[in-house]
Protein backbone atom coordinates (compact mmCIF):
# COMPACT_ATOMS: atom_id res chain seq x y z
CA UNK A 1 0.00 0.00 0.00
CA UNK A 2 0.96 3.47 -0.03
CA UNK A 3 2.12 6.29 1.89
CA UNK A 4 -1.72 8.38 2.67
CA UNK A 5 -0.21 11.73 3.48
CA UNK A 6 -1.21 14.78 1.40
CA UNK A 7 1.38 15.49 -0.94
CA UNK A 8 2.81 18.60 -0.50
CA UNK A 9 5.97 20.79 -1.66
CA UNK A 10 5.59 22.62 1.84
CA UNK A 11 5.87 20.77 5.13
CA UNK A 12 5.35 23.95 7.17
CA UNK A 13 2.80 25.05 5.64
CA UNK A 14 1.08 21.26 5.72
CA UNK A 15 1.08 21.06 9.76
CA UNK A 16 -0.03 24.68 9.86
CA UNK A 17 -2.96 23.88 7.56
CA UNK A 18 -3.92 20.39 9.30
CA UNK A 19 -3.52 22.02 12.76
CA UNK A 20 -6.00 24.70 11.58
CA UNK A 21 -8.50 21.79 10.39
CA UNK A 22 -8.22 19.87 13.38
CA UNK A 23 -9.39 23.28 15.43
CA UNK A 24 -12.49 23.50 13.34
CA UNK A 25 -13.35 19.62 13.44
CA UNK A 26 -13.03 19.73 17.90
CA UNK A 27 -15.04 22.84 17.41
CA UNK A 28 -17.56 21.18 15.33
CA UNK A 29 -17.92 18.05 18.33
CA UNK A 30 -18.17 20.54 20.66
CA UNK A 31 -21.21 21.97 19.45
CA UNK A 32 -22.70 19.16 17.76
CA UNK A 33 -26.73 18.35 19.01
CA UNK A 34 -28.78 15.23 18.43
CA UNK A 35 -31.62 15.40 15.84
CA UNK A 36 -33.78 13.65 18.30
CA UNK A 37 -34.99 15.22 21.07
CA UNK A 38 -34.58 13.10 23.88
CA UNK A 39 -35.44 15.80 27.03
CA UNK A 40 -37.71 15.44 29.44
CA UNK A 41 -41.24 16.67 28.44
CA UNK A 42 -42.16 19.87 29.45
CA UNK A 43 -45.33 18.54 31.10
CA UNK A 44 -43.10 16.77 33.57
CA UNK A 45 -41.40 19.75 34.26
CA UNK A 46 -43.50 20.85 37.21
CA UNK A 47 -44.10 17.54 39.25
CA UNK A 48 -45.89 14.37 38.50
CA UNK A 49 -49.53 14.52 38.24
CA UNK A 50 -51.44 13.05 41.02
CA UNK A 51 -53.59 9.98 40.50
CA UNK A 52 -56.40 9.96 43.47
CA UNK A 53 -57.87 6.75 42.70
CA UNK A 54 -54.49 4.91 43.10
CA UNK A 55 -53.94 7.55 46.60
CA UNK A 56 -57.37 5.99 47.67
CA UNK A 57 -56.54 2.36 46.66
CA UNK A 58 -53.46 2.07 48.48
CA UNK A 59 -55.31 3.58 51.47
CA UNK A 60 -57.65 0.92 51.83
CA UNK A 61 -54.88 -1.35 51.38
CA UNK A 62 -53.11 0.17 54.17
CA UNK A 63 -56.34 0.33 56.44
CA UNK A 64 -57.00 -3.31 55.55
CA UNK A 65 -53.54 -4.60 56.24
CA UNK A 66 -53.54 -2.88 60.01
CA UNK A 67 -56.89 -4.53 60.28
CA UNK A 68 -55.92 -7.57 60.10
CA UNK A 69 -52.61 -7.19 62.10
CA UNK A 70 -55.01 -5.77 64.65
CA UNK A 71 -56.83 -9.48 64.83
CA UNK A 72 -53.61 -11.50 64.66
CA UNK A 73 -52.27 -9.91 67.82
CA UNK A 74 -55.49 -10.24 69.83
CA UNK A 75 -55.22 -14.11 69.12
CA UNK A 76 -51.70 -14.17 69.73
CA UNK A 77 -52.52 -12.41 73.04
CA UNK A 78 -55.13 -14.42 73.73
CA UNK A 79 -53.15 -17.79 72.69
CA UNK A 80 -50.57 -16.73 75.07
CA UNK A 81 -53.17 -15.97 78.04
CA UNK A 82 -54.59 -19.77 77.73
CA UNK A 83 -51.24 -21.46 78.41
CA UNK A 84 -50.94 -19.84 81.22
CA UNK A 85 -54.34 -21.04 82.51
CA UNK A 86 -53.56 -24.49 81.40
CA UNK A 87 -50.03 -24.34 83.49
CA UNK A 88 -51.95 -22.69 86.27
CA UNK A 89 -54.05 -26.43 86.54
CA UNK A 90 -52.71 -29.57 87.71
CA UNK A 91 -51.05 -31.45 85.11
CA UNK A 92 -53.01 -34.59 84.08
CA UNK A 93 -50.90 -37.89 83.86
CA UNK A 94 -50.61 -40.38 81.91
CA UNK A 95 -52.94 -43.10 81.28
CA UNK A 96 -50.69 -46.60 81.94
CA UNK A 97 -48.96 -44.77 84.88
CA UNK A 98 -50.04 -47.57 87.55
CA UNK A 99 -49.37 -50.20 84.55
CA UNK A 100 -45.99 -49.27 84.56
CA UNK A 101 -45.17 -48.49 88.20
CA UNK A 102 -46.23 -52.23 88.52
CA UNK A 103 -44.12 -53.69 85.69
CA UNK A 104 -40.87 -51.74 87.06
CA UNK A 105 -41.85 -53.08 91.08
CA UNK A 106 -42.47 -56.68 89.19
CA UNK A 107 -38.53 -56.13 87.45
CA UNK A 108 -36.90 -54.53 90.56
CA UNK A 109 -38.54 -57.83 92.65
CA UNK A 110 -37.03 -60.80 90.16
CA UNK A 111 -34.50 -58.66 89.79
CA UNK A 112 -33.38 -58.43 93.90
CA UNK A 113 -34.39 -62.57 94.17
CA UNK A 114 -31.48 -63.15 91.23
CA UNK A 115 -29.17 -61.02 92.87
CA UNK A 116 -29.51 -63.01 96.11
CA UNK A 117 -29.64 -66.20 94.69
CA UNK A 118 -26.35 -65.05 92.89
CA UNK A 119 -24.61 -63.93 96.32
CA UNK A 120 -25.68 -67.07 98.06
CA UNK A 121 -23.82 -69.16 95.77
CA UNK A 122 -19.98 -69.61 95.78
CA UNK A 123 -18.20 -68.87 92.83
CA UNK A 124 -15.81 -71.40 90.85
CA UNK A 125 -14.00 -72.20 87.51
CA UNK A 126 -14.09 -75.34 85.51
CA UNK A 127 -10.82 -73.88 83.77
CA UNK A 128 -9.08 -70.89 83.11
CA UNK A 129 -11.18 -67.06 82.28
CA UNK A 130 -9.47 -64.51 81.11
CA UNK A 131 -12.66 -62.48 81.17
CA UNK A 132 -13.65 -63.64 85.09
CA UNK A 133 -12.40 -60.30 86.30
CA UNK A 134 -14.77 -58.99 83.40
CA UNK A 135 -17.85 -60.53 84.64
CA UNK A 136 -17.22 -59.36 88.28
CA UNK A 137 -16.75 -56.19 87.84
CA UNK A 138 -19.86 -55.90 85.12
CA UNK A 139 -21.81 -57.68 87.99
CA UNK A 140 -21.21 -55.17 90.56
CA UNK A 141 -20.90 -51.75 88.19
CA UNK A 142 -24.30 -52.06 85.96
CA UNK A 143 -26.64 -53.47 88.99
CA UNK A 144 -28.82 -50.58 89.00
CA UNK A 145 -30.60 -50.87 85.56
CA UNK A 146 -33.67 -53.15 85.22
CA UNK A 147 -31.92 -55.63 82.74
CA UNK A 148 -28.36 -55.94 84.24
CA UNK A 149 -29.31 -59.13 86.46
CA UNK A 150 -29.90 -60.42 82.51
CA UNK A 151 -26.56 -58.97 81.23
CA UNK A 152 -24.71 -60.52 83.54
CA UNK A 153 -25.60 -63.88 83.44
CA UNK A 154 -25.34 -63.89 79.63
CA UNK A 155 -22.01 -63.06 80.43
CA UNK A 156 -21.58 -65.98 82.74
CA UNK A 157 -23.46 -68.45 80.37
CA UNK A 158 -21.35 -67.03 77.75
CA UNK A 159 -17.61 -67.22 79.36
CA UNK A 160 -18.92 -70.18 81.73
CA UNK A 161 -17.24 -68.65 84.56
CA UNK A 162 -19.87 -69.63 86.80
CA UNK A 163 -22.62 -72.26 86.79
CA UNK A 164 -25.97 -71.75 85.03
CA UNK A 165 -27.98 -70.38 88.49
CA UNK A 166 -31.41 -70.94 86.61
Amino acid sequence: MGDRREKSLNPILTRIANAKKQEVHRHKLKTITSTVDSSCPRSLLKGRRKNPKKAQMDEDRYAHIERENRKLLIQMSNIMLRRKEKNAMSHVSSLNLPQRQRDIKRINHHNKLLLDRIEKTQPYCKNFCPFSYFCFYSLFSILHSPFSILYFLGCLVFFSCLPILL
